[in-house]
C-alpha cells in the first residue's frame, strides 16, 4: 500500500469552525487502500477453505434415559445431554467466576487492542524520525508478539494454574503502559514495549479459553467461551471511544490514555484474584444426573429384549428399576 515509504505529513483542518489536526498520507497510499482490501479478502478466503478442509464433524455421542410409554410397552428414548448442558451453561453463566473473567477480559484487552490499532499514529506523532516502513515492521512484529503470546502463556498456565498467569500479565502490560508514551524516542525500546504489549494481549487470548475449561469443563466451557468472547467486542468499542473523546485525546494526546490502560491493567491483577478455582459446585448436580441417567441405561439393557417385548414393567423391576416403573 505505500512501497514508496511515504511519511504521514502534519494536517491542519477548520469544518465549521471546529479546528483539527491529524497525521495524513499523500493520495496514491490511500488510492491502494481498495486494492489492499481485496488481496488481503483472497488471503483470508484461502486460509478459510484449506481450514475448513482439516474441520470434521464431532461424533455422535448422545446421553439418554428410558423410560416407559404411555402404553405400557413402548420404551421412548428421551435426549438427555443436551438439556443438562444447557443447565449447566445457565449456572456458569450466573456463577460469580463467569463475571470476574468477562470484567477482567475488559480490563486487559482493551490496552492490547488500542495499541495495535494506533501504534502507527501513536509513533507518527511521537517520533518523527518513524518511517513508514519502520511503523510497518512495528506491525509485523505486533502480530508476531501475539502469536508468541498465545502459545507461552498457554504453556505458563497449564504450569501455574488459571489466575497466576493473567496476575503476571496485567502487570507487565500495566507497567510497560505507564512507559510506553516515555519511551518512543528509542526506535529499540518502541519496538520491544510494542511487542510486550503484543504478546500480553496473546496471552489473554490464549488463557481465556482455557481458563474456561479448567473451571466450566471441556464440554461447558466452550459454550461459556461464546459468551465470554463478547468482552473482547467492548474492549475495542472502549478503546475507540477513549481515542475518539475529545477532551482526552485531542486536548490531552495520548499520555492520559496510556496512564489509563495502565491503571486498567493493574486493576484486573486485582480483581482476577477473586477468582474460585474450585467450581465443582457448579456442576456438581449436572453431572450427578448424568450418572443416574447413564446408570440406568447401563440397567435397562441387561434386561433381555424378549423380556422388554413381552412385559416391559417386569424387565425393568428385574433389572433394579422398579422405582422408575
Amino acid at each position: 500500500i505505500n512501497p514508496n515509504n511515504y511519511s504521514a505529513h502534519y494536517e491542519y483542518k477548520v469544518n465549521n469552525g471546529d479546528e483539527s489536526f491529524d497525521y495524513v498520507y499523500p493520495d496514491e497510499v490511500y488510492a491502494r487502500f481498495s486494492d489492499m482490501l481485496q488481496v488481503l479478502a483472497l488471503i483470508y478466503l484461502f486460509l478459510l477453505l484449506l481450514g475448513s478442509t482439516m474441520v470434521q464433524p464431532p461424533k455422535d455421542k448422545r446421553t439418554s434415559y428410558l423410560s416407559l410409554g404411555a402404553d405400557g410397552k413402548t420404551l421412548v428414548i428421551q435426549e438427555r445431554r443436551e438439556k443438562m448442558q444447557v443447565e449447566a451453561v445457565k449456572k456458569a453463566l450466573m456463577s460469580s467466576n463467569f463475571w470476574i473473567l468477562w470484567i477482567c477480559l475488559i480490563l486487559l484487552a482493551s490496552p492490547g487492542l488500542y495499541v495495535l490499532t494506533f501504534y502507527k499514529l501513536f509513533g507518527n506523532v511521537a517520533n518523527r524520525n518513524f518511517t513508514d516502513s519502520y511503523l510497518s515492521i512495528i506491525g509485523g512484529i505486533s502480530a508476531l508478539g501475539v502469536s508468541f503470546g498465545c502459545i507461552i502463556w498457554s504453556i505458563v498456565q497449564n504450569a501455574i494454574g488459571i489466575r497466576l498467569p493473567f496476575i503476571i500479565i496485567a502487570v507487565i502490560q500495566g507497567i510497560t503502559l505507564f512507559a510506553y508514551n516515555f519511551i518512543a524516542n528509542s526506535d529499540v525500546m518502541f519496538a520491544l514495549a510494542t511487542f510486550i504489549i503484543s504478546c500480553c494481549l496473546g496471552g489473554n487470548l490464549a488463557v481465556a479459553p482455557g481458563a474456561c475449561i479448567k473451571l466450566f469443563g471441556s464440554k461447558c466451557g466452550t459454550r461459556v467461551f461464546a459468551f465470554l468472547f463478547s468482552a473482547y467486542v467492548i474492549a475495542t468499542i472502549i478503546g475507540s471511544v477513549l481515542h475518539y473523546n475529545y477532551f482526552l485525546y485531542d486536548q490531552l494526546g495520548f499520555t492520559p490514555i496510556y496512564i489509563l490502560f495502565g491503571i486498567m491493567s493493574l486493576a484486573s491483577a486485582g480483581i482476577i484474584s477473586l477468582l474460585k478455582e474450585d467450581t465443582d459446585s457448579i456442576l456438581s448436580k449436572v453431572k450427578r444426573g448424568r450418572h443416574q441417567s447413564d446408570g440406568m441405561n447401563d440397567a435397562v439393557l441387561k434386561a433381555s429384549s424378549s423380556q422388554m417385548a413381552s412385559s416391559p414393567t417386569a424387565a425393568l423391576q428385574q433389572a433394579g428399576l422398579g422405582s422408575f416403573v
